[in-house]
């Protein structure tokens, strides 16, 4: 069995007990595929690698005292020890610092 077989098989066991039988059915019987990698990729807009916002969302939050404060909050989850083993490794200071 390859390993999307028995993903699927395992998503739609998890999509029937949700209730969401039709789902489930549709990953019934799905088959690898080969998949065909793009010779180039330009989906990366312009100045992305050197913007330091790049790929992270902007939030605004409003503590109880009234004010407002603003984040920035990145796509992907980093544990403290992750980005403790990122900045030892770089060298890298937040603005904070």
């Amino acid at each position: 069995m390859t390993h999307w077989a028995a993903t699927s098989i395992a998503l739609a066991a998890t999509l029937t007990t949700l209730g969401l039988a039709a789902a489930a059915a549709s990953l019934v019987g799905a088959r690898d595929t080969e998949v065909r990698l793009c010779d180039d990729y330009a989906g990366i807009p312009p100045g992305w690698p050197q913007d330091p916002a790049a790929g992270m969302v902007r939030v605004r939050l409003q503590g109880a005292d009234g004010r407002r404060r603003r984040l920035r909050v990145d796509a992907t989850e980093v544990t403290n020890a992750q980005f403790a083993a990122f900045v030892a490794a770089t060298g890298y200071h937040t603005q904070a610092e």
